[in-house]
């Protein structure tokens, strides 16, 4: 339980870095980070108007979960998992949800 606590913790530090940033091309996006505490789900999204079209995009979607990271989502050249490991959670308790099981590798947990 504490592991988890840990990952948690770990992961709605690293993606609240990124909910504070704004894109210098485009300033009216505004990101939005939704917690659920509960569940230890993590989303971070963007929304706004660029011209006459409105924008609302997933960037990342993690859970912590069954003792790992599970990315759902990752909509940026960010390579979320490095950053985490940086931070203290081994590749071998992250599994990149949105890659097929066969393709899982680069120290990544398989499921």
């Amino acid at each position: 339980m504490e592991k988890l606590k840990k990952y948690a913790a770990i992961v709605k530090e690293e993606l609240g870095r990124y909910a504070g940033m704004t894109y210098a091309n485009a300033p009216q996006l505004k990101m939005h980070y939704v917690v659920n505490e509960e569940e230890n789900e993590f989303v971070l999204l963007e929304s706004g108007w660029i011209k006459y079209a409105f924008h609302h995009n997933v960037i990342f979607h993690l859970q912590v979960k069954n003792g790992r990271v599970r990315i759902f989502c990752n909509n940026t050249d960010i390579e979320i998992g490095d950053r985490l490991a940086e931070k203290g959670i081994p590749k071998s308790d992250m599994v990149v949800e949105f890659v097929p099981e066969l393709e899982r590798g680069n120290g990544y947990a398989k499921n």
